[in-house]
């Protein structure tokens, strides 16, 4: 009986969750709450007490399952999360990377809901970034495979990559310009993909 918690009071579990000190019992106490739950704010405000809780203590594959439901049940509006989620899948490597960019393409849709000012205009910045690596290693990929197995459909498939690496690249180029950022490194990745400078130039 005692592994069943109350977790009723949400705003001291939120700062429990904080410092990643949620109880078994409150855990499954939370779980049990969000299969109940009828109102999909609920659902989602449960949800990231579980997410920050697991985030917290450490605990990665468990915080990969909860905000990979998170995003795909209940809310995915949210630029932080989806970004977050993009960067760690970004980070596991090559097998992840369409995941990863999928998640980057929602977190530009939404970015607006950060916060705006010179923590906003970095935020995006590196999102571009993430984005233009992300779609430009997906090309390299496909050249690769390209190379191993000439036929109509990977060489479609490599020519809409190297597409979407110079578009993006050209979009991250053109904020670092507009928001006098660094812009070596869009440039640069910009050429690559367009394979001459005209493309990247004003």
């Amino acid at each position: 009986i005692s592994d069943i918690a109350n977790c009723e009071d949400l705003m001291s579990l939120e700062g429990k969750a904080m410092m990643g000190e949620l109880s078994t019992g409150e855990i499954k106490c939370l779980e049990g709450r969000l299969t109940l739950s009828r109102t999909q704010s609920e659902r989602s405000k449960l949800s990231i007490v579980l997410i920050n809780n697991a985030q917290n203590n450490g605990e990665t594959e468990s915080w990969e399952f909860l905000i990979r439901r998170h995003l795909q049940r209940y809310d995915r509006s949210d630029p932080s999360l989806t970004f977050a989620f993009s960067i760690y899948l970004y980070q596991k490597g090559k097998t992840q990377y369409s995941e990863a960019l999928h998640w980057a393409e929602y977190t530009l849709e939404n970015k607006q809901r950060w916060a705006s000012g010179a923590d906003y205009v970095e935020k995006v910045y590196q999102l571009y970034k993430v984005r233009t690596i992300l779609s430009t290693q997906l090309w390299i990929e496909a050249e690769a495979q390209l190379r191993k197995d000439k036929n109509p459909e990977n060489q479609a498939y490599t020519e809409e990559m190297r597409a979407l690496a110079k578009n993006n690249a050209r979009e991250w180029l053109d904020y670092a310009r507009a928001s006098n950022k660094p812009t070596k490194q869009a440039f640069d990745m910009c050429v690559s993909a367009a394979g001459d400078s005209t493309f990247c130039t004003y």
